[in-house]
Formats: C-alpha cells, structure tokens, sequence
C-alpha cells in the first residue's frame, strides 16, 4: 500500500489533540450552529479525521455517544466528549512522522551549492513520535567555498529565528541551548573556523510555541535528544576535525613551551644551587608564613619561590634537618619557627606526657625528685607493649618513645636533664647501621648541633648482643657507603659491610644483616632492658636530699591533717543545708540569662558558654552584701547544735 503523504489540507488525526482541545474543537462548532450557521453532524465531525473517514469505523467511534446526531446536542456533556475522544483515539492509528514529508538531503545539497559552493556535504534527519504526534528534523550542514549562513525553517517555511532556541540539546559530548548553539560548539556556523552553511528544519502537525512571535517551539524531551542525535551526526566530521586542530596548537604550543622551560632551566641551573635559592627566598617565605610557623609550613612556602632560580627538587629532610638549622647558624635566626613533635617523653609517676616538638620543649620544667633516669626507645611502637611492666615507675625512670633518630627538640631536652647531677641517661636501638648512628648522634655533636655533648649509655641492641640471646636476624641491602663517625666492633662490621652483589644497578650493593628490637618477646624486651640497668647500678629507688624529704614530709603532714579538719567539718556541717538558707535569703543571687551570657562572650570571645556563666555567677556572688557574714552565722549555728548534740549523748570527751 503506497502511504499518502501529509500536506497542510489534510485531515487532522485525534492522536493530535488531548481531551481539553478536542472539547475546545467541539465548543467551537457549537458556537458556530449557536450563530445561525449548520449543525455540524456528528458522523461527519469524525470523519474530517485522519483513519476514521472509513464507514465503519465512523460508526465504532459514534457508538461513544449514543443518541447524539449533531455536535450542538454535546453541550454541557463533557463526559460524552470525553468518551468519544477516547474511542477516536483506539480506532484511528497515529500518522507516522514519514507521512511528514522530509525535503531530503539532495534538495539540501543543490540550495547550499546554488548559494555558496558546497565542498562537503553532510546531512542528517530523526523521526519520531511522541504523545501521538510525528516529529521529523533535519540537519543539513555544508563546507563551502564562499561564506555562508545558518537557515532555520518550521513545516517547510521559512522561521524567523531557531525553532529549538529553547531547547537542550545534548549529544556525543556537546551541550547547548538550541541549534545554532550546537552548530557554533560543533564548529558547524558561520562563526567557525573555516565556510560554513547550514539548515535546520523541523516538521511537527501541531506545533506549539513557547512565544508570542511563534518562533522557538515546545519540544518534548524525546524529541529534544532525537534532535540533538542527528545534529551531533551532520556535524560529527567537522568536531572531529576542530578537536584534532586543538589538539595540534595545544601540543605546538607545549613543544614551545617546553623549548622555553628548557632553556631557562639550563640558564638557571647554571647560576642557583639548591642551597643558595632556598636562602634567597627564606626571609620572604617567612614573612608570609607568618611569625608563629612549623618548618613543614615554611618548606611549603618556600618550594614555589625557588623555582624562578632553581628547577631543582626540594626535599622536606634536607630542607628541615640542615638547610635550616645552617641558615639560623649562619645567617640569621628564624623567630617563630618551630618543629612538628615527633615522640614523647613519658613521666613515671604523674602520668604526664610530654610531645617532643620545638615548642612544648621550650615551655616544660623538669619535676623535681621524680626520676633521675631517662632511657630513649627508638621504637614508638614498643610504648603499647612494655606499659605492663611499669619499669618507669619500678626504676624512677622517665622513657621517651622516639620515630628513629632524636629530633633537635629531644636532644635539647636531654641536654637540659643532664645538668643535674644525678640524672642518667639511656639508649635502647636496633641493631642496624641506623640504630648504631641512633646511639653515636644521641649524645654527640652533628652539622645540625654543632655544640652538642652528652653522656648517653648503650644499652643496645648489639650485634654481640643479639648472637648473645639468639635473636632472628633478616637481611637487607645497603645500597650507600658506612657513616665514616661510626665505630662498630667486629661483629657489627661484618653485619653490616655484608656480601657485594650486582643486580645491575650500576655501583655495587651489598647485602647485609640486621636484627631489630621486635626479635624479642615482651618478657625478653623487659628482661634486656633491666639486665642493663642493672649492669650499669641503676636499679636504685630515687630518695632526695635529707632537706628535700623533710620538707616533703612537713607538707605531706600538714595536707593530711587538712583533710582530717575538712572531713569532721562535713560531718558536723550539712552544706546543703546552708546553700538552700542562702538562696532562701537571697532569690536573686546568681540570677544570670542568655543574654548576660551573650554580652560576656562578646566582651570575652575566648570563653565557652560555661565558663562566662560561671564568671558572671561569681561576680554576683562576690557583690552581694553580708553573704560571708550570713554564711559564718550559719556554720556557727550549725556547731552550736553539733556540740549540744555532743553533750546530751556523752560523746563530748
């Protein structure tokens, strides 16, 4: 059967209106009767519509609305009209967006060659149906010889401007609002890089437009992104082609850059070190660091400056561990600066634990008689597994759990324990070529403390010692030559000078041995740890001077006796009792709301809510008359009667 195509006097289908137009349409004929023209028949109303001219299925749909003969007699009878909508609707089948009549990509071809030249040709359309009513869009788009334009048209004429103007396009990575959006984003316009021209058609029976000027239209969202689909197919070569043009002047101009960069590096290689970049720039990163800074802050901030002398990478270590402290010992100081803390100094008896950062280091003051040794663990992981022990509290020793070698700040505070006297200090390490240097730069003077020079006792881990107890050992590769300072016996040297092997890494590697603290169970660590103090006599309880105890026992007298006279005083005074007498007297006192609460943290930001109530409770208490006066009165009356009390049961001696 050959399908009839659709013109513009052809019939309407039913699929093209919903229930409330339909009812409008039937409104609109009754009016006409009401005005002295025909009484349109019913019969013949139905068969004005697209697949239901036929006879019967004229009268399946009239079956709807029984007894009705002209449409006048539907009046007030929506429901009728309702009902006959829905019959049309399962009688008559949709027109099909090919009944729409595309114009076709020849007629496309010959207009844009006839107006500018064509040079390519590409052309795609989307058909489709949404709600009933065909849809049909057309994308034609031309490379030309001569300059062209975009053209836009609606059921094949001329539109005044883009019929998808209010309309999201997206398709194969680009997004738009509209045709000619989409085409200038594909580099398909007029606006593009090289000839373009294109049109853009769309064919809907029953459009509806979003403006008064009829020019952008309502487009369903199936629509919308069939639509877009065929835009993004005419113009898929010329995106391909503009996204490789991209490609090519960003990759000529990376090449350029990087002959430049080059160029300038090798400049500037020539004429920086590392060192003297970092020094150039330190007084200005610090000065934006701020005066309080952490040196990972400051390295942070230094790391950009350097680079228009340097294209040299900063590492944090050598940045922290020596250029810095170089740069204050030779240059100039840096006020501020301080240390992140890295380990801990554990007190034996108060709980107390200090960090070991630049700062808190700078701030804490030694207790006085609470432990007159101090071992450093290199291990911060040990602290978990020798707490059950309690060897500090046993041997009055505090313990530091240190991340490998001692920061500056540990090597300070040990300087200022060793000034008294009595004060002995240990190191507990592995037995590797770090652990040793752990030992060596613990007590003795390096680039980065020149001046510093302390007594440290070894209690190991050693070599000899670890073949002694029988400890695992593992293996290792050292791959850098032995710290020329560290002295080692002759077990240690073979350990650690190791065999020489080639893995073809250019210099020679070595392959070595290693024993670290873990080798020991938790009673074997313990156990080590006080075979060494014991070695070394520093097993003895810490007992002060005659003068120190004597006046520790006159304080530690008169505070027990306190609380003998503070413990009787609650027994013979019920407290409670005299707080309720005195906010029976005095209602207000104390009488603070949110609002005071809000004008004291205001005047005092610092503070929490807790604490500005609290201050202004006591301002409020301190400001009231005669309150210690009633408060004596009470206490005195309540003794009164505690000793009446007394007499009259014989208690009293």
């Amino acid at each position: 059967m050959v399908e009839v195509k659709w013109t513009p006097s052809s019939p309407s289908s039913p699929h093209w209106y919903d229930r409330a137009a339909l009812t409008a349409l039937v409104y609109s004929h009754i009016r006409h009767a009401h005005n002295d023209h025909p009484d349109k028949p019913i019969g013949e109303f139905i068969r004005e519509f697209d697949g239901l001219t036929g006879t019967a299925k004229a009268k399946a749909v009239r079956a709807a609305a029984a007894g009705v003969t002209h449409l006048s007699q539907l009046d007030g009878r929506d429901d009728v009209i309702g009902a006959l909508h829905d019959a049309m609707l399962r009688h008559a089948k949709p027109v099909p967006p090919s009944r729409l009549g595309a114009v076709g990509a020849d007629h496309y071809r010959q207009l844009l060659d006839t107006q500018h030249g064509v040079r390519r040709f590409w052309y795609k359309a989307a058909a489709v149906t949404d709600g009933g009513v065909p849809w049909v869009t057309e994308i034609a788009v031309a490379e030309t010889a001569q300059p062209g334009q975009t053209w836009f048209a609606v059921n094949h004429g001329p539109a005044f401007g883009d019929p998808l103007g209010r309309t999201f396009l997206s398709a194969s990575s680009v997004s738009a609002w509209g045709a000619a959006s989409f085409l200038a984003t594909a580099d398909a316009d007029t606006s593009s890089s090289g000839n373009r021209a294109a049109v853009v058609h769309v064919i809907c029976p029953a459009p509806q437009f979003v403006d008064k000027g009829k020019v952008a239209l309502v487009v369903p969202s199936t629509v919308a992104q069939a639509a877009a689909t065929a835009l993004a197919g005419a113009t898929s070569t010329l995106r391909r082609e503009a996204e490789q043009r991209r490609k090519d002047a960003r990759r000529a101009q990376r090449a350029r850059q990087h002959a430049w960069d080059e160029a300038d590096r090798a400049d500037r290689a020539n004429k920086w070190s590392l060192k003297d970049a970092v020094f150039a720039v330190l007084p200005q990163a610090k000065t934006a660091a701020g005066h309080h800074v952490a040196a990972r802050t400051l390295y942070y901030k230094v790391r950009p400056l350097i680079q228009q002398y340097t294209d040299k990478e900063l590492g944090y270590a050598y940045f922290s561990q020596e250029l810095l402290p170089e740069y204050e010992r030779t240059i100039a100081p840096l006020p501020g600066l301080y240390y992140e803390a890295r380990g801990a100094l554990h007190h034996p008896h108060d709980d107390q634990i200090i960090r070991l950062g630049t700062r808190e280091v700078a701030a804490y003051i030694p207790p006085s008689w609470q432990f007159d040794k101090v071992l450093y663990i290199e291990k911060e992981g040990l602290e978990a597994q020798l707490a059950p022990y309690e060897l500090g509290q046993r041997y009055d020793m505090a313990i530091i759990y240190g991340k490998g070698f001692a920061v500056t700040a540990c090597r300070e505070l040990l300087a200022l324990l060793e000034i008294r006297e009595e004060m002995k200090i240990f190191v507990l390490h592995d037995a590797d070529i770090n652990g040793y240097d752990i030992a060596r730069t613990l007590g003795e003077a390096t680039r980065r403390m020149p001046n510093h020079n302390i007594d440290v006792i070894d209690l190991g881990l050693t070599v000899p010692q670890a073949i002694e107890y029988g400890l695992e050992t593992e293996q290792f590769t050292r791959r850098k030559a032995l710290p020329a300072d560290l002295e080692l016996d002759d077990a240690a040297l073979e350990w650690f000078t190791g065999e020489p092997i080639d893995a073809g890494w250019g210099k020679p590697h070595y392959e070595c041995t290693r024993c670290e603290l873990n080798a020991f169970s938790a009673d074997e660590l313990a156990e080590f740890i006080e075979a060494g103090l014991q070695r070394h006599d520093a097993t003895t309880k810490l007992v002060p001077p005659e003068d120190v105890l004597a006046e520790h026992v006159q304080e530690a007298r008169d505070e027990a006796l306190t609380d003998l006279v503070t413990t009787e005083l609650a027994r013979l005074v019920d407290t409670d009792a005299v707080v309720r007498r005195l906010l029976d007297d005095h209602p207000d006192l104390g009488a603070v709301d949110e609002t005071d609460v809000r004008q004291r943290l205001t005047d005092h930001p610092t503070e929490s809510w807790r604490a500005a109530a609290k201050q202004l409770i006591d301002e409020h208490i301190d400001a009231a008359d005669d309150l210690a006066a009633a408060v004596r009165e009470q206490l005195a009356e309540q003794l009164r009667a505690a000793d009446n009390d007394d007499d009259e049961t014989g208690d009293r001696p």
